[in-house]
C-alpha cells in the first residue's frame, strides 16, 4: 500500500459504503483512493475528531476551506475532543479577545470547534435539507444522519472575565438579590433546580459558571 495512503486507512472501517465501480472490473488505484477519501472525509467520526484538528504536512494551502486538515495560524483551528475535555458553549473570552487558557480552557473557541463538538455535531436538521450545497455543513441532511444530542447541566466551575451573552442551552437573567442567575431554556428537561444551585456568585468581576452533562446530573 502507498505510504501516503496510511493517515487514510488508518481511519476506514468496515462502515462505510462498498462502491459499485469496483465491481466486476478491475480497481483503479487513483479512484479507489478518491473514494476513500470522499467517505472518510464525510463521515462523522472524521468531521468531529479530525477535520480540522490533524496538522497537514503542507506548509500552505492555496484554499484552507477545501482541505480537511489544520495550517498555522488558520481561525477553524480546534482541539481534538478525544484528549480536550471542553464543553459546547462558546467561551466569551475568545469571541470578544483573546482567552488566556489557551487549550486549556474549558469552552469552545470558536464557530468550527463549536458546531463540531460530538455533542452538538449534526444533532439539528438543516433548512435545506438534501439540497444543501454547502461544502461543509454542521447539520443533519436526513433523519438517519441525525445524531443525539448531550444536553448539559450545571457541573464544573470555571472563572472568566465578566461578559454576558447569550448561549444556546442557557439563559442568564439579574436575580431578584441583584445576584445573575443561570436558567434552562426549557424547563421541561428536568425538575426545577433550588435557587441556592442557579446562583452565580459574581466574585470580582468574574462569574462561577458551573455545568455537568444532564446524563451524570444527580438533582
Amino acid at each position: 500500500m502507498d505510504s501516503r495512503d496510511c493517515q487514510y486507512f488508518s481511519y476506514y472501517s468496515s462502515s462505510f459504503p462498498f462502491h459499485k465501480q469496483f465491481l466486476g472490473q478491475e480497481a483503479n488505484p487513483e479512484i479507489f483512493r478518491e473514494c476513500i477519501r470522499q467517505d472518510l472525509h464525510e463521515s462523522d467520526n472524521f468531521r468531529m475528531c479530525i477535520y480540522k484538528v490533524q496538522k497537514c504536512l503542507k506548509h500552505y494551502c492555496n484554499d484552507w476551506t477545501s482541505w480537511p486538515f489544520t495550517h498555522q495560524g488558520e481561525k477553524a483551528c480546534r482541539r481534538d475532543p478525544r484528549k480536550y475535555n471542553h464543553f459546547p458553549i462558546s467561551c466569551p473570552s475568545y469571541k470578544f479577545a483573546s482567552c488566556i487558557k489557551g487549550d486549556h480552557c474549558e469552552l469552545c473557541h470558536g464557530v468550527f470547534e463549536y458546531c463540531l463538538h460530538p455533542a452538538k455535531y449534526r444533532t439539528i436538521l438543516c433548512q435545506d435539507g438534501t439540497s444543501c450545497n454547502r461544502p461543509i455543513c454542521f447539520f443533519a441532511h436526513t433523519l438517519k444522519e441525525l445524531r443525539p444530542e448531550t444536553k448539559y447541566n450545571w457541573c464544573y466551575v470555571y472563572r472568566y472575565p465578566l461578559y454576558i451573552q447569550s448561549y444556546p442551552d442557557i439563559m442568564i437573567e439579574n436575580g431578584p438579590n441583584g445576584n445573575w442567575m443561570i436558567i434552562p431554556c426549557n424547563p421541561h428537561l428536568q425538575p426545577p433546580l433550588p435557587i441556592s444551585v442557579m446562583v452565580l456568585l459574581l466574585l470580582d468581576l468574574e462569574i462561577v459558571l458551573i455545568l455537568i452533562p444532564l446524563k451524570y446530573a444527580n438533582i
